[in-house]
């Protein structure tokens, strides 16, 4: 067990993650975890492919009566105001819309959107000032994803100032630059540069992944905390983290916790594609489901190069159950 005291409590958010957080890894972190987690964001929705129909973009908003932020990305400022119309009436419990300006994948930012547009701040204004009516007239929350800024140009102060000027209700921000991508660690002393004011608007995104980790962000006047890679195949880690707020002994899950996840993830992913992709979009999960067991890497290599969701998860339930004494009962 493991116990931290003396953590403000911040509001614990599942980041936005393209192929990681949709509806099947949202609603198992949900029912896995429940009361841990405070608040949930899409993968990014293409503004384009929600104007011209397209069946994926649709797929990934949320469900009927599902609470979460949506995240929007694009280019045009014009696509925003039709594309929050769409999300609204398909997803009528959405609680917010999310403009992404930080993606740095290759493909966004040549077409002008994620973290092209923190080069193009004209552009990035006036798809906030045309977000912004539509999403607080529905009642929704307006907030904006950010990094800190390109390798050249480390704007994010600017950015902020600009986006809480154009009516945005909070600015995520991830403490790497562009370039960084996930590589490095994220840069906390940013937080010291941004006026008390404006911090309280700060949802804070990078190496967020232990109760010492939090416990260093929580000292900043900040609105909240996203959680991204350190939950993948680990909905635990919002216990973990909402155990150390509250003060309370934290146990890691056991081999039969896990398990039922894992039974439990498949199922929801079986609801939401054919279970011949299952095996591929799951593999990016199983480090998570083995965390902190000693010497996991060759069976995790082992598993990896399966091709039969069956087999990968004969292995892996194996796995799991053969190490059960090696699991930590207790981590920090």
């Amino acid at each position: 067990m493991s116990q931290i005291v003396g953590i403000r409590d911040v509001p614990l958010i599942l980041a936005p993650l393209a192929g990681v957080t949709d509806y099947a890894f949202r609603e198992l972190t949900r029912t896995t975890v429940p009361d841990c987690v405070d608040g949930f964001y899409t993968e990014m929705v293409s503004v384009k492919g929600l104007l011209n129909k397209n069946r994926g973009s649709f797929r990934t908003l949320p469900k009927l009566g599902e609470r979460a932020v949506i995240q929007l990305f694009g280019a045009d400022p014009a696509d925003f105001p039709k594309a929050i119309e769409i999300v609204l009436a398909r997803a009528p419990n959405a609680v917010g819309i999310d403009i992404n300006a930080a993606c740095p994948v290759r493909k966004v930012v040549r077409n002008g959107a994620g973290a092209a547009l923190a080069k193009d701040l004209p552009t990035l204004r006036r798809i906030l000032e045309a977000a912004e009516p539509p999403a607080h007239a529905a009642g929704r929350r307006l907030t904006l994803k950010i990094r800190k800024g390109w390798e050249a140009n480390v704007n994010y102060r600017e950015v902020i100032t600009m986006a809480i000027g154009c009516g945005v209700d909070a600015v995520a921000l991830h403490g790497r630059t562009v370039e960084q991508g996930y590589s490095g660690t994220a840069d906390l002393t940013v937080l010291d540069e941004i006026p008390q004011a404006e911090c309280s608007r700060v949802l804070w995104s990078g190496d967020i992944v232990d109760p010492p980790s939090l416990a260093r962000v929580a000292r900043f006047p900040i609105a909240g905390v996203l959680i991204g890679r350190a939950s993948i195949g680990n909905p635990w880690i919002f216990r973990e983290l909402k155990s150390a707020i509250l003060g309370k002994d934290y146990r890691p899950p056991d081999a039969q916790e896990r398990v039922c996840a894992i039974e439990r993830h498949i199922a929801l992913m079986e609801g939401e594609m054919r279970r011949d992709r299952i095996c591929g979009a799951f593999k990016k999960f199983v480090v998570g489901y083995t965390k902190g067991i000693p010497m996991a890497r060759p069976t995790r290599n082992r598993l990896l190069m399966s091709t039969e969701l069956d087999e990968l998860l004969k292995g892996l339930y194996a796995f799991l159950y053969e190490n059960e004494t090696a699991i930590p009962v207790g981590e920090g």
